[in-house]
């Protein structure tokens, strides 16, 4: 089975817009892709959801639910090098463990 890390901009163009990522949502929950992701995705898409776009807590919880339920849940430590952008390093962090790249 694909296993995926998606980054938290996909998740919300997913939930708010639909689309493409939308679709990628789907075939997570359909269980067709293994969705890996960390404490730290998950909060940061929960706030921006509540804070950017305004949604009610119980909104958030009901819309991320499946996704959190089907999803492998990973611990990774710290990346290797960083991206050009240090907001990104803990979904780098998170395939970086899906592709035993991870630091030890």
């Amino acid at each position: 089975m694909i296993r995926i890390v998606i980054d938290t901009n996909v998740y919300v163009s997913a939930l708010v817009f639909g689309g493409n990522p939308g679709l990628t949502l789907r075939l997570v929950e359909a269980k067709r892709i293994q969705l890996a992701t960390t404490e730290a995705i998950r909060a940061e898409l929960e706030e921006i959801l509540t804070v950017k776009f305004g949604w009610a807590s119980d909104r958030v919880r009901l819309a991320c639910e499946v996704i959190w339920e089907t999803a492998e849940w990973i611990r990774p430590g710290k990346i290797r090098g960083g991206s050009r952008d240090p907001g990104d390093d803990h979904v780098l962090a998170c395939t970086g463990w899906l592709t035993g790249r991870a630091a030890t």
